[in-house]
């Protein structure tokens, strides 16, 4: 960028100030659950689904920004694990769940990476994800496994369908469903039609084998399996 110090600044005010940090994340208030919901109660209502629509852009807006927040300083050697560093606000804040909330923040953009009802939001939430398993794993004064902020995986990725193609269903995911929607992603076939979506999926399977093993477990393989 042409002015890099001032880049910085926003950069360190969006990822230390507590106020700054809540306003970046106050869009995920709202997981994949809840807007899947809002768009099925949206009926015929042109209005209702400008609103619906607004609602997933300012998602796609917070899942983005905290992407460019967290890339920087998780720049390391290829392979390596990125230093250990105390937590920014942003960081604590993705990982506690708001007072009176149902969820912490990590929890709903991991709603997001098996939302096929907005592609955009899906590839973001699925690269985002892969950066949170090294910032979690780089924290102190102890790597954080993500999976102790998530819940089981049906409610965490509450929007995968059967009929996911045809649409919004009425019928929550099993595990099984939930686990396939990212699994599917690594066919070769998804590799030449959706290439983004394949190599962001490649790329969170890879960080979480290397920072959260657990959680790879939880959305790429069977546990009876395992």
């Amino acid at each position: 960028p042409r002015w890099p110090w001032i880049v910085e600044g926003v950069r360190a005010s969006l990822s230390n100030d507590e106020g700054c940090a809540s306003a970046v994340l106050a869009p995920l208030a709202l997981d994949a659950s809840t807007i899947d919901q809002l768009w099925r109660q949206s009926g015929g209502s042109c209005d209702a689904r400008v609103e619906v629509a607004a609602l997933e852009e300012a998602i796609l807006a917070s899942v983005e920004v905290v992407g460019k927040l967290l890339a920087p300083s998780l720049a390391t050697v290829a392979g390596a694990r990125p230093p250990a560093r105390a937590p920014t606000a942003l960081q604590r804040a993705l990982f506690s769940a708001p007072v009176g909330g149902r969820f912490t923040p990590v929890a709903s953009l991991a709603s997001f990476t098996a939302y096929k009802f907005g592609p955009r939001i899906h590839c973001a939430a699925i690269k985002t994800l892969a950066l949170l398993c090294s910032s979690a794993a780089s924290l102190l004064p102890r790597p954080l496994p993500i999976t102790t902020c998530l819940p089981n995986l049906t409610h965490s990725l509450p929007t995968v369908r059967s009929s996911m193609a045809q649409g919004p269903s009425e019928e929550p995911a099993s595990d099984a469903a939930a686990r396939a929607a990212l699994v599917d992603l690594l066919a070769p076939g998804r590799a030449r039609s959706q290439p983004r979506e394949f190599c962001a999926v490649a790329e969170l399977l890879l960080t979480a084998v290397r920072c959260q093993p657990d959680l790879a477990e939880l959305l790429f393989f069977n546990s009876e399996d395992a």
